[in-house]
């Protein structure tokens, strides 16, 4: 015969239970993602799956030494949802999937990679004509139809080494924290307060899942970012530099650092993408940096 269990400890079991059954549906729904590096890292609108679908982007004979111009600003299909308050990518599936909240789709439910990007733009900024060694960085996550900006975008001082690529560098690594440490965490909380509550999360799998496309106007960021790590070997002095390109690190450990940030995103199942734009498109990022200047 069994003993009776004391009220008091039955309650604290349960309350055990319960946390390691919500601990067993986290660790379903954070299936890690791919890392991508070399040219698979580099996002191209014209050549993109999500935009142009499946069928079309196999068609297309890929030149990687000779990538599509962006098109004009205007014409960039994305959606800020004032809701997650962030800006997403309209795909192949229309700007009324991109809407859907909090689903925001660019791709069909049977689309074998992430259903969704999310779109973050980044800049340095270097005070002109004043010695200084101060910079600043912008992250721009996107604002509403009255201008307010995101709750997530980023402005921030940075107090040595004064150079815009060093800023734009540290912006990138901004802009995947906050996708980490804050956007992940209000998306599951908007998903926890959705009709369904917990029984939704078990199926919340794929509608966690995205792509972060990290939105830049630094070529010497996109570039190295996305070369191929058996193009880069060290100088006489120990510098990392590309064999093609002839790229070096303005901070010879920044990219093992990218990676490190990226691997930890994709634990997340985030992936993430980078795409070379004209200084346009991040005007916004921009004006965040000159702002706390």
């Amino acid at each position: 015969m069994s003993t009776p269990q004391d009220p008091e400890e039955l309650v604290n079991n349960k309350a055990v239970l319960a946390d390691v059954q919500e601990q067993n549906v986290a660790d379903k729904i954070d299936q890690v993602a791919t890392v991508l590096k070399g040219s698979s890292a580099r996002f191209v609108l014209q050549w993109d799956e999500q935009v142009i679908g499946t069928v079309n982007a196999a068609k297309i004979d890929k030149d990687f030494d000779s990538f599509p111009k962006p098109p004009i600003l205007s014409e960039f299909p994305t959606h800020y949802c004032s809701i997650c308050e962030v800006t997403w990518l309209v795909g192949e599936m229309g700007e009324e999937a991109a809407r859907d909240h909090p689903y925001h789709r660019t791709s069909p439910p049977d689309h074998a990679g992430k259903p969704r990007s999310l779109l973050v733009f980044i800049d340095g900024a270097l005070r002109f004509g004043v010695e200084s060694d101060e910079i600043a960085l912008g992250v721009f996550f996107g604002k509403d139809s009255t201008g307010r900006g995101s709750k997530f975008n980023v402005a921030e001082r940075l107090a040595k080494n004064p150079t815009t690529p060093k800023a734009e560098i540290e912006a990138a690594f901004h802009a995947i924290q906050q996708v980490r440490d804050k956007v992940l965490s209000d998306r599951w909380d908007i998903f926890q307060n959705l009709e369904g509550g917990q029984d939704l999360l078990k199926d919340f799998s794929r509608d966690k899942h995205l792509r972060l496309i990290i939105v830049s106007d630094s070529k010497y960021l996109v570039d190295a970012a996305c070369e191929d790590d058996n193009y880069w070997t060290k100088d006489d002095e120990g510098k990392p530099y590309n064999t093609i390109s002839g790229n070096r690190y303005e901070t010879p450990d920044w990219r093992e650092r990218l990676w490190i940030e990226v691997e930890s995103l994709a634990k997340h199942g985030v992936e993430v993408f980078y795409y070379h734009v004209s200084p346009d498109y991040v005007n916004d990022a921009y004006g965040l940096a000159r702002s706390c200047m």
